[in-house]
């Protein structure tokens, strides 16, 4: 929920349009695949509290309440009492495995890179090291271009969109992305499914002759649709030509030369499954 408050020498209607403002284009992997979300607007004691929906382009914010707080004091204790239950609902409208798991996105940065959450895409930037040096932002940046060309030759590959890929006069390699998506586990019921795309996403990369490298739960999202979810495979700086590396960084075949297989090893550990949910998938799938 989310608001914006003004004294009570300024209109409500501003505070209502600075709220709508910056909630434009609100993101499915902060807010959930809700058709709108709830937000408040004031006025010194004037309150007003607003669905905003889900748009593409500028929010649009109805009004649902509008009352003054100290005029109707019972008024204010119902909204708010009642709103938990409001919110709570809503929560479990996302199939989130808790009520209140919307947590801030915080900007992931190191040395090498630094990834930041924008309206509709993600903004990674990778950046030249003294470790790292320029053979390997050249590297990503074909790892990158490959992935641009891809998208613009196939359906849906269960794989980032590179909406605009830039090269910075200091050295930075800047990469847009798309979709956004968040963590979650597949339930049993969505396992067959997780893994028809995961294999659709490899056999996509691995038609480029690149090896993903670094297939984990952090690398898998769930991007919510008003249609239907699916999952994308994401982050492809470990992704590396066909028996061209030794796997030096962290991974179960460390030494090897990264090859093909490598990554369908890792993407059968991922799932860590008991007896019971390979079995029930097994049973689906037959």
């Amino acid at each position: 929920m989310r608001g914006e408050e003004k004294s009570s020498l300024e209109p409500i209607a501003k505070a209502r349009a600075e709220l709508t403002i910056k909630m434009r284009r609100w993101n499915v992997m902060l807010y959930g695949d809700l058709p709108y979300i709830l937000g408040y607007a004031t006025s010194g004691s004037d309150l007003q509290v607003v669905a905003i929906k889900r748009s593409d382009g500028p929010c649009r914010a109805s009004v649902i309440l509008d009352f003054s707080v100290f005029e109707d004091k019972v008024g204010a204790l119902k909204v708010f009492y009642n709103l938990a239950f409001l919110l709570h609902q809503m929560a479990k409208l996302t199939k989130r495995s808790y009520a209140c798991d919307l947590e801030p996105f915080v900007p992931d940065e190191n040395e090498k890179r630094k990834i930041v959450l924008l309206d509709v895409f993600i903004e990674r930037t990778i950046r030249r090291t003294q470790s790292s040096g320029e053979m390997d932002v050249e590297r990503l940046k074909s790892v990158y271009e490959t992935l641009q060309g891809l998208d613009e030759s196939s359906p849906v590959t269960h794989l980032q969109t590179v909406e605009k890929l830039s090269v910075k006069r200091d050295g930075r390699l800047v990469v847009e992305l798309s979709p956004i998506g968040y963590l979650r586990l597949p339930t049993i019921d969505e396992l067959s499914e997780w893994l028809r795309h995961m294999l659709t996403a490899l056999k996509y990369w691995h038609g480029c002759g690149y090896c993903h490298g670094d297939i984990r739960w952090r690398n898998i999202v769930l991007v919510p649709t008003s249609g239907f979810s699916y999952w994308v495979l994401i982050d492809m700086d470990e992704s590396r030509q066909l028996n061209t590396t030794t796997i030096r960084w962290k991974h179960r075949y460390q030494g090897h030369k990264l090859r093909f297989q490598h990554d369908l090893c890792q993407l059968a550990d991922t799932p860590e499954l008991t007896a019971e949910v390979a079995l029930a998938t097994l049973e689906e799938v037959e």
